[in-house]
């Protein structure tokens, strides 16, 4: 190895790191149910944009899971406080009665978002049930998309069968094993 320079040698061994690291996260294309509740509940929702990114959802379904993940979002950033919630206020102002009618659901959300903004909840515990109630809503919403329904991984479930075989223990082991425990009662 005298003859190979030790940082081209490191520099390739970063790359094929990278390039498998990669490969990794490109082969994986089973949705897990119990890490989209995680991100929700630790309210990590860029983390959460991204991991649902890469299942590339274009359906129906999927539009009105994006539409409840953005207000969720919102929510967050009002119970934050200072800038973030005065920017959401700014981004969602007000309606008048004109713009209103023109426009209900907006002004519905707008309306929704100011009552929040109002009457934040103080305490910690409310803040917990509505993130617990938030993650099994939109985990529900995203179980129905059907993008999703081939590739969920289901609570830890093996998504492929087992390569080998397991192997059975013989009558005289399982007989020596009760008397085992027999005697350490």
């Amino acid at each position: 190895m005298a003859g190979i320079d030790s940082t081209r040698l490191c520099t390739r061994r970063r790359v094929l790191s990278f390039l498998k690291t990669k490969l990794q996260l490109d082969g994986d294309s089973s949705f897990n149910p119990e890490h989209m509740e995680f991100l929700i509940r630790t309210t990590q929702w860029k983390a959460l944009n991204a991991y649902l990114l890469r299942f590339n959802l274009i359906s129906p379904e999927a539009a009105s899971l994006n539409r409840f993940i953005a207000v969720y979002r919102n929510l967050d950033m009002i119970g934050r406080g200072g800038r973030c919630a005065d920017a959401i206020i700014d981004a969602f102002p007000l309606l008048d009665e004109a713009a209103a009618a023109a426009n209900p659901i907006k002004a519905m959300q707008n309306l929704f978002l100011d009552k929040f903004r109002r009457f934040t909840p103080k305490d910690p515990n409310l803040w917990h049930q509505l993130w617990e109630s938030a993650a099994r809503k939109l985990t529900e919403m995203a179980l129905r998309c059907p993008e999703l329904a081939p590739k969920t991984n289901l609570f830890g479930m093996r998504t492929v069968p087992r390569l080998y075989k397991r192997k059975r223990a013989a009558k005289s082991q399982v007989q020596d094993m009760a008397s085992f425990f027999e005697q350490k009662r």
